[in-house]
């Protein structure tokens, strides 16, 4: 009723996002407290503090159990009221990422590396977000797909051999087997002692040496044999 009255009245947008909290409805509390932020520009500092941390300790709490789409309107409040602490961005990225919202998450996982570039916490959770990415679209045989992730993944980390492993698999896949075997030698210059590298190199020969064989170029699979 208070808001029939001025819908600009930001103690009651206030009071109804803490109402449709009570019945844990996160989605339409996230939009009366964002309103709430809008229309009240002289928030206390102290008061912007309190709010975003209810609301990453409530988005934490939902995403430990499961609830991975109300905690991210809780992680939206948290930013709206501090878009400046990278932890709330990073926590938004889980659980994106927990949605198969890949592209989302890993945007979000920039923005918080934007703030503080060097926090080895947020580049490993971005590093295992593309990871599950290109399963994912392997799973889905999108090895396109998947190339396309490893290049992206590769221009921000070239100094992970698993991106070159995700590669080769994928090109191998599509039976760019030359390409693929390149990727390998380039993740074991990396890494030279992976055993798990090694042998997917070792089958990417014989894939090589067994499609030779089926197309009857016998020269050319003699001459894998040797280079394996």
């Amino acid at each position: 009723k208070a808001l029939d009255i001025n819908v600009d009245d930001f103690h009651a947008w206030f009071n109804k996002g803490v109402a449709y909290l009570k019945h844990e409805n996160y989605y339409d509390a996230k939009k009366c407290f964002l309103k709430f932020l809008n229309l009240n520009e002289d928030i206390p500092t102290l008061f912007k503090d309190n709010i975003s941390n209810y609301f990453y300790d409530l988005g934490w709490s939902l995403y430990e159990n499961e609830k991975y789409q109300d905690s991210i309107h809780c992680y939206d409040i948290s930013i709206g009221f501090n878009p400046e602490v990278p932890n709330y961005l990073n926590c938004k990225a889980i659980s994106l990422e927990n949605l198969k919202m890949f592209d989302e998450a890993l945007d979000f996982y920039s923005k918080a590396l934007e703030i503080e570039p060097n926090d080895d916490v947020i580049q490993d959770n971005k590093k295992n977000c593309y990871h599950n990415k290109i399963l994912d679209l392997g799973k889905n045989e999108d090895f396109a797909g998947a190339i396309e992730c490893c290049n992206n993944a590769l221009n921000e980390f070239p100094n992970e051999p698993h991106f070159y492993n995700f590669y080769a698999i994928s090109l191998a896949y599509l039976g760019r087997f030359d390409e693929a075997l390149d990727y390998y030698s380039k993740a074991l210059e990396i890494d030279p002692h992976d055993d798990v590298l090694k042998d997917n190199k070792l089958n990417c020969y014989c894939d090589k040496i067994a499609d030779l064989g089926k197309n009857e170029d016998f020269a050319g699979a003699i001459e894998c044999c040797n280079n394996a």
